[in-house]
């Protein structure tokens, strides 16, 4: 899953191997061996990867949950965004809040 999903994530930021590997500080052959899936990477580099392609750790590991879009997944994740900007710790957990909230009224609505 992993190989796949990595090539996946570059190719949807219009990337090739030799620029996603400057990113991460490899080479591009490390990139393809990667995504041919002749090697896994460390889990630095996989958070690395991760960070630089604006994906979830566990979305670009194959993490079934992560597929599914869960909301809470979403907003623990590094790099969200809104309107461009990246959103603060702090304002991630205050989404987190009101989303909460919002999500119990309406299971409330319906008792």
């Amino acid at each position: 899953m992993f190989p796949s999903r990595l090539q996946e994530a570059r190719k949807k930021k219009g990337w090739n191997q030799n620029q996603l590997a400057e990113k991460i500080g490899k080479k591009a052959n490390t990139v393809s061996t990667y995504e041919n899936g002749g090697a896994m990477p460390p889990v630095e580099i996989v958070r690395k990867l991760a960070d630089v392609l604006e994906v979830s750790f566990e979305w670009l590991l194959g993490n079934p949950s992560s597929e599914n879009g869960d909301m809470y997944d979403l907003i623990s994740s590094k790099g969200v965004k809104w309107k461009g900007k990246e959103l603060s710790p702090e304002q991630l957990q205050k989404a987190a809040g009101i989303l909460e909230l919002l999500l119990q009224d309406e299971t409330e609505d319906k008792k």
